[in-house]
Parts: C-alpha cells; structure tokens; sequence
C-alpha cells in the first residue's frame, strides 16, 4: 500500500490492486467560500483525477464537492454508504458516474486479490472508511463520531490497525460564534472534547501509528475569520497524546498535503506547515 495526503480529508490510496481515492474536495472553496485549503493544495494530477475507486465518506461539502465530482474521471466505481435516506447514489449517477455501488454498513468488499474495503456508518449520515491491503490497515475515521463497541467492530473484522487518520479540531463555528442567553449552552463542547476523542479512539483500536487529519482549513470569509485563531493544531494534539495513558502502542505522526506513506519506504514527510 501507499497512501498520499492530498488536502483536508481527501487520500489516494494505492493498494497492491486498484487506486482508491477519498473525500476529494481537490480545487477552490466550499461552504460559500468560507473554507479554503490550509496549506494550499496543488493542482490535481492527471492520475489524481482519474481513481479506480472514489469513496465519499458522508454528504458535507468539504468531502462530497461537486465541483471536485465534475473533473473526475467518470469510469471511476464511485462507492459510498447505503444509507437509511438513500439520496447520495443518485446525486452521484446525475453527475455522471454510471457505477456507483452502495456498501452496507459492516460489510467486507474484496475489491481485488487481498485488497478489503468497508463502510461503518455512524448516526444518519457520516461514515468511516477502512481499506486492508495485505497486513496494512487503514482505518480513515474522518470526522465520524464512532466509537466504543462499534469503533471496535473494525479491528474485529480486519484485525490490527495499521493507520488511524481522524479529524482533531472544529469543523463548525459553535461555540466560538455564537451567542446563548444560557451561558452554560455554549459549553458542550470545548478544545480538550476533541482532544480526548482523538486519544479515545487511539486507545480503542491500538493503531501502529495517528494521524491528525481533515481539518486542514482555513476561514477566509469576515464573518467566519474568527476561528482561524480556535483551530487546534496538530502540536496540541501531540501534547495531549504525550500526557495520555493508554496509547503506548502508538506513535503519532503529523502530515502535510503531498505526504506519503508506503510500504516501501515508509514515511516521506515534509515539515508541518500547520503545527
């Protein structure tokens, strides 16, 4: 397996069969050109662009982005969740991909000789994704809530995890922009809630190595400039991961857009310019 940063929460995994590409919000913004990438992504590539495989982890702009869907080649076997509101199949059919295959949740895909996938749907309509390529696990948790016994339901089905790739910041404005006449409504949650989630999870499922991911934003637009200050940083969450007890299985690394692991040669890793 080699598995490359592209932005944000998008990857291009490449297994010992078919390229799998993930959540590619590639060009320009989203959510009405408040977000941005941060640090800037690269053009996309031809081969970027054209995936065996396109996985969309759940309906929100920075990770199904139509204007991303519409230069992306349309032979790609676009897989994504069978959700209890099945709307996101067809959406991708109107943009013109004409293999779109639904995953039920749990459920093993043997995409080529040793190469798994599986979706794990969590609430109505977000999901993590894993993809097993021989003995490499990766478990692209995204910014989906599982956890507990249906986080472990991963390892269960494909044993120990390679790579946890998992969202360690805001993906929202609340609490910072908004105001409450209850002072205690803006409290529910804080820095250390995303913090603890992510070591959470790492104690769960014992991964060989964490990467802190899809949160590589920044918020251009006036009225949504203020969170650039309250985003936390991959540096906070080596901090937090460093005074945690129960993850000495696992070592935390932080990547950059155009970072790459393979199995090969392991990690090739620029200095983070978002630490």
């Amino acid at each position: 397996m080699r598995f490359t940063v592209i932005g944000h929460a998008c990857l291009r995994i490449e297994t010992s069969g078919p390229t799998i590409l993930v959540d590619p919000w590639l060009t320009g913004s989203c959510y009405w050109r408040s977000w941005w990438h941060f640090p800037a992504d690269a053009d996309p590539t031809p081969e970027l662009l054209a995936p065996d495989h396109l996985y969309l982890t759940h309906h929100h702009f920075d990770h199904f982005h139509y204007p991303s869907m519409r230069r992306i080649d349309r032979e790609a076997e676009v897989l994504c969740a069978r959700f209890g509101v099945d709307v996101m199949a067809g959406e991708v059919r109107e943009l013109g991909f004409r293999n779109v295959t639904e995953l039920p949740h749990g459920e093993v895909r043997e995409l080529a000789p040793g190469v798994r996938v599986a979706s794990y749907q969590y609430g109505f309509d977000d999901t993590a994704f894993v993809v097993a390529d021989g003995d490499t696990v990766l478990a692209d948790l995204n910014d989906c809530k599982i956890r507990g016994r249906a986080l472990r339901q991963i390892a269960e089905d494909f044993g120990p995890v390679t790579f946890l790739l998992k969202t360690h910041s805001w993906a929202q404005s609340y609490p910072h922009l908004y105001e409450a006449e209850d002072p205690a409504d803006l409290t529910l949650l804080t820095r250390q809630t995303y913090l603890d989630e992510f070591v959470d999870a790492c104690r769960t499922l014992q991964p060989r190595y964490a990467v802190p991911f899809a949160n590589m934003v920044a918020f251009l637009h006036p009225e949504s400039w203020a969170m650039n200050a309250e985003m936390i940083t991959p540096d906070e969450v080596r901090g937090a991961f460093d005074r945690a007890a129960g993850v000495d299985h696992t070592e935390l690394v932080a990547m950059s857009p155009g970072d790459v692991w393979s199995d090969a040669e392991g990690f090739e890793v620029a200095a983070s310019l978002f630490m």
